[in-house]
């Protein structure tokens, strides 16, 4: 006893001096694939060495020692700055031994841990008009402004994960992200439940934040889930090369991008594969995917539209409403990483019937390319089958004169809205885009792009000429 108590005398000198346990580190890419880089965090129990070295080998069921002192009922809370605000709550002090030297040590066990944030993207942009287009006019605002709250509550049976992010979009309050999800089950690897964006179309499940153009391509636009309301199943392989996803959703709050479709139902489903990765010459993967949307309309409400690839344009593509009962949304995904270069390609097919309207189908697709200028090359997140945040080598630094990452980026799209007694227009779109990254937090961006448009509600020629800044923390 006297021994334990002079252990835990020193252990609660140490956390008293100062000494509090190291932030959690994020998990590596897997052994081999250095193109990727995987951002998924665990967080570790924290562990402080009592008296000289670290404690060897972990703990038996012989070795453990529980101190059930006053200390044993206290919380302890830790904020800090780890690229962001980071925050646990610990549980109770216990003193153990482990290990064949028997050394004792102090312990918590995490109960929450997660990080805080906000995500602030403000909009300009200018249109002109020609060939007979009506007039669209200039405008600037808030693209989004969200305050972000992510974590892992571990006090439960099952450690859940939980991600919250609200704010407004333009002057409307919107949730664009609202879930608890429950990870390494057997069988089916993790559930998700609530709102969030339906896992379907490479360009639409990965961030804003990581995108290389402001906006989605426009049959990504028209065809895409958006954010809906529901719960799904996915998993990736051992080598996370290959992952799937599998949901059941149903309208969520009003779409503010994406298939404008009124549904009691929709399956939606998407899985990947990376079946080639390189590290030398210089670090390559290949990304092939497949995706699909079902969907019920009890209303005969099935309806796609488009923007010019610009949020603060109105939509200038529109079927308008559907008399049909059902649609089928096919997805074909390639996508490459090659060094500074990275691309992506989707073919989107939208197969609607059920209704007075008869069978008709909307063809979509685009293709994209982008080089960073100052020798980087683009993350992939094997988890989720996407491209990952760019963080700049040197960020932007006047004192050491270096100037962050610069990044173009060329983009074509083609959305058909136009079959039978459908008739909802045409849209041709080509694309260039800059993007100046000054820190993993700061990014500018300007696209300029011209739509030829034919028919529907707007016909001519539009060009539009739009940046954006943008800060998330």
């Amino acid at each position: 006893m006297a021994c334990a108590a002079a252990a835990l005398a020193a252990s609660l000198a140490c956390v008293a001096g100062g000494e509090e346990p190291a932030p959690p580190v994020a998990d590596q890419v897997p052994a081999g694939d250095t193109v990727v880089t995987e951002t998924d965090a665990e967080e570790a129990a924290d562990e402080t060495a009592v008296g000289a070295g670290e404690p060897v080998g972990e703990p038996t069921a012989e070795d453990r020692v529980e101190y059930t002192g006053p200390e044993q009922d206290q919380v302890f809370f830790q904020a800090y700055w780890d690229e962001g605000v980071k925050y646990r709550l610990l549980g109770s002090l216990r003193i153990e031994e482990g290990g064949h030297l028997r050394r004792p040590y102090l312990t918590r066990d995490p109960l929450v841990t997660g990080e805080l944030g906000f995500r602030l993207h403000v909009d300009a942009s200018a249109y002109v008009e020609a060939d007979g287009l009506r007039q669209i006019g200039d405008g600037i605002d808030v693209r989004r402004s969200f305050l972000v709250a992510r974590g892992t509550v571990f006090a439960l049976v099952y450690p859940i994960d939980f991600n919250i992010q609200m704010g407004a979009i333009t002057s409307n309050f919107f949730i664009d992200t609202a879930y608890l999800q429950l990870n390494d089950l057997p069988y089916i690897g993790s559930i998700r439940a609530g709102q969030y964006t339906a896992p379907m179309s490479f360009d639409a499940v990965y961030s804003s934040r990581d995108r290389g153009f402001m906006e989605n391509p426009s049959p990504v636009q028209a065809f895409g889930p958006g954010t809906l309301a529901g719960i799904n199943v996915a998993d990736s392989n051992r080598s996370r090369r290959t992952t799937w996803a599998l949901g059941w959703f149903a309208n969520g709050q009003e779409v503010e991008v994406g298939d404008a479709s009124q549904s009691f139902a929709r399956f939606i489903g998407r899985a990947t594969w990376v079946p080639l990765v390189y590290s030398q010459p210089q670090p390559a993967l290949l990304h092939v995917g497949i995706g699909g949307s079902y969907l019920f309309s009890n209303e005969n409400s099935i309806r796609y539209q488009s923007r010019p690839e610009s949020f603060l344009a109105p939509f200038v593509i529109d079927t308008g409403e559907i008399d049909a009962r059902n649609a089928f949304v096919l997805d074909t995904e390639i996508a490459f990483i090659s060094g500074p270069w990275s691309g992506q390609f989707e073919y989107l097919q939208a197969f609607v019937g059920g209704g007075e309207a008869g069978s008709v189908d909307f063809p979509g697709l685009y293709f994209q390319v982008n080089r960073l200028l100052t020798g980087e090359t683009r993350p992939y997140n094997y988890a989720r089958g996407v491209f990952d945040q760019l963080i700049p080598n040197q960020p932007l630094s006047w004192d050491n004169g270096t100037w962050g990452a610069l990044e173009w980026g060329g983009r074509y799209s083609y959305t058909n809205l136009d079959d039978g007694p459908v008739r909802g227009g045409k849209m041709h779109m080509l694309s260039l885009g800059l993007n100046w990254y000054w820190n993993r937090y700061i990014r500018w961006q300007t696209n300029y792009g011209v739509s030829f448009i034919d028919g529907g509600p707007y016909d001519g020629i539009l060009n539009v000429f739009q940046v954006r800044f943008q800060i998330e923390v």
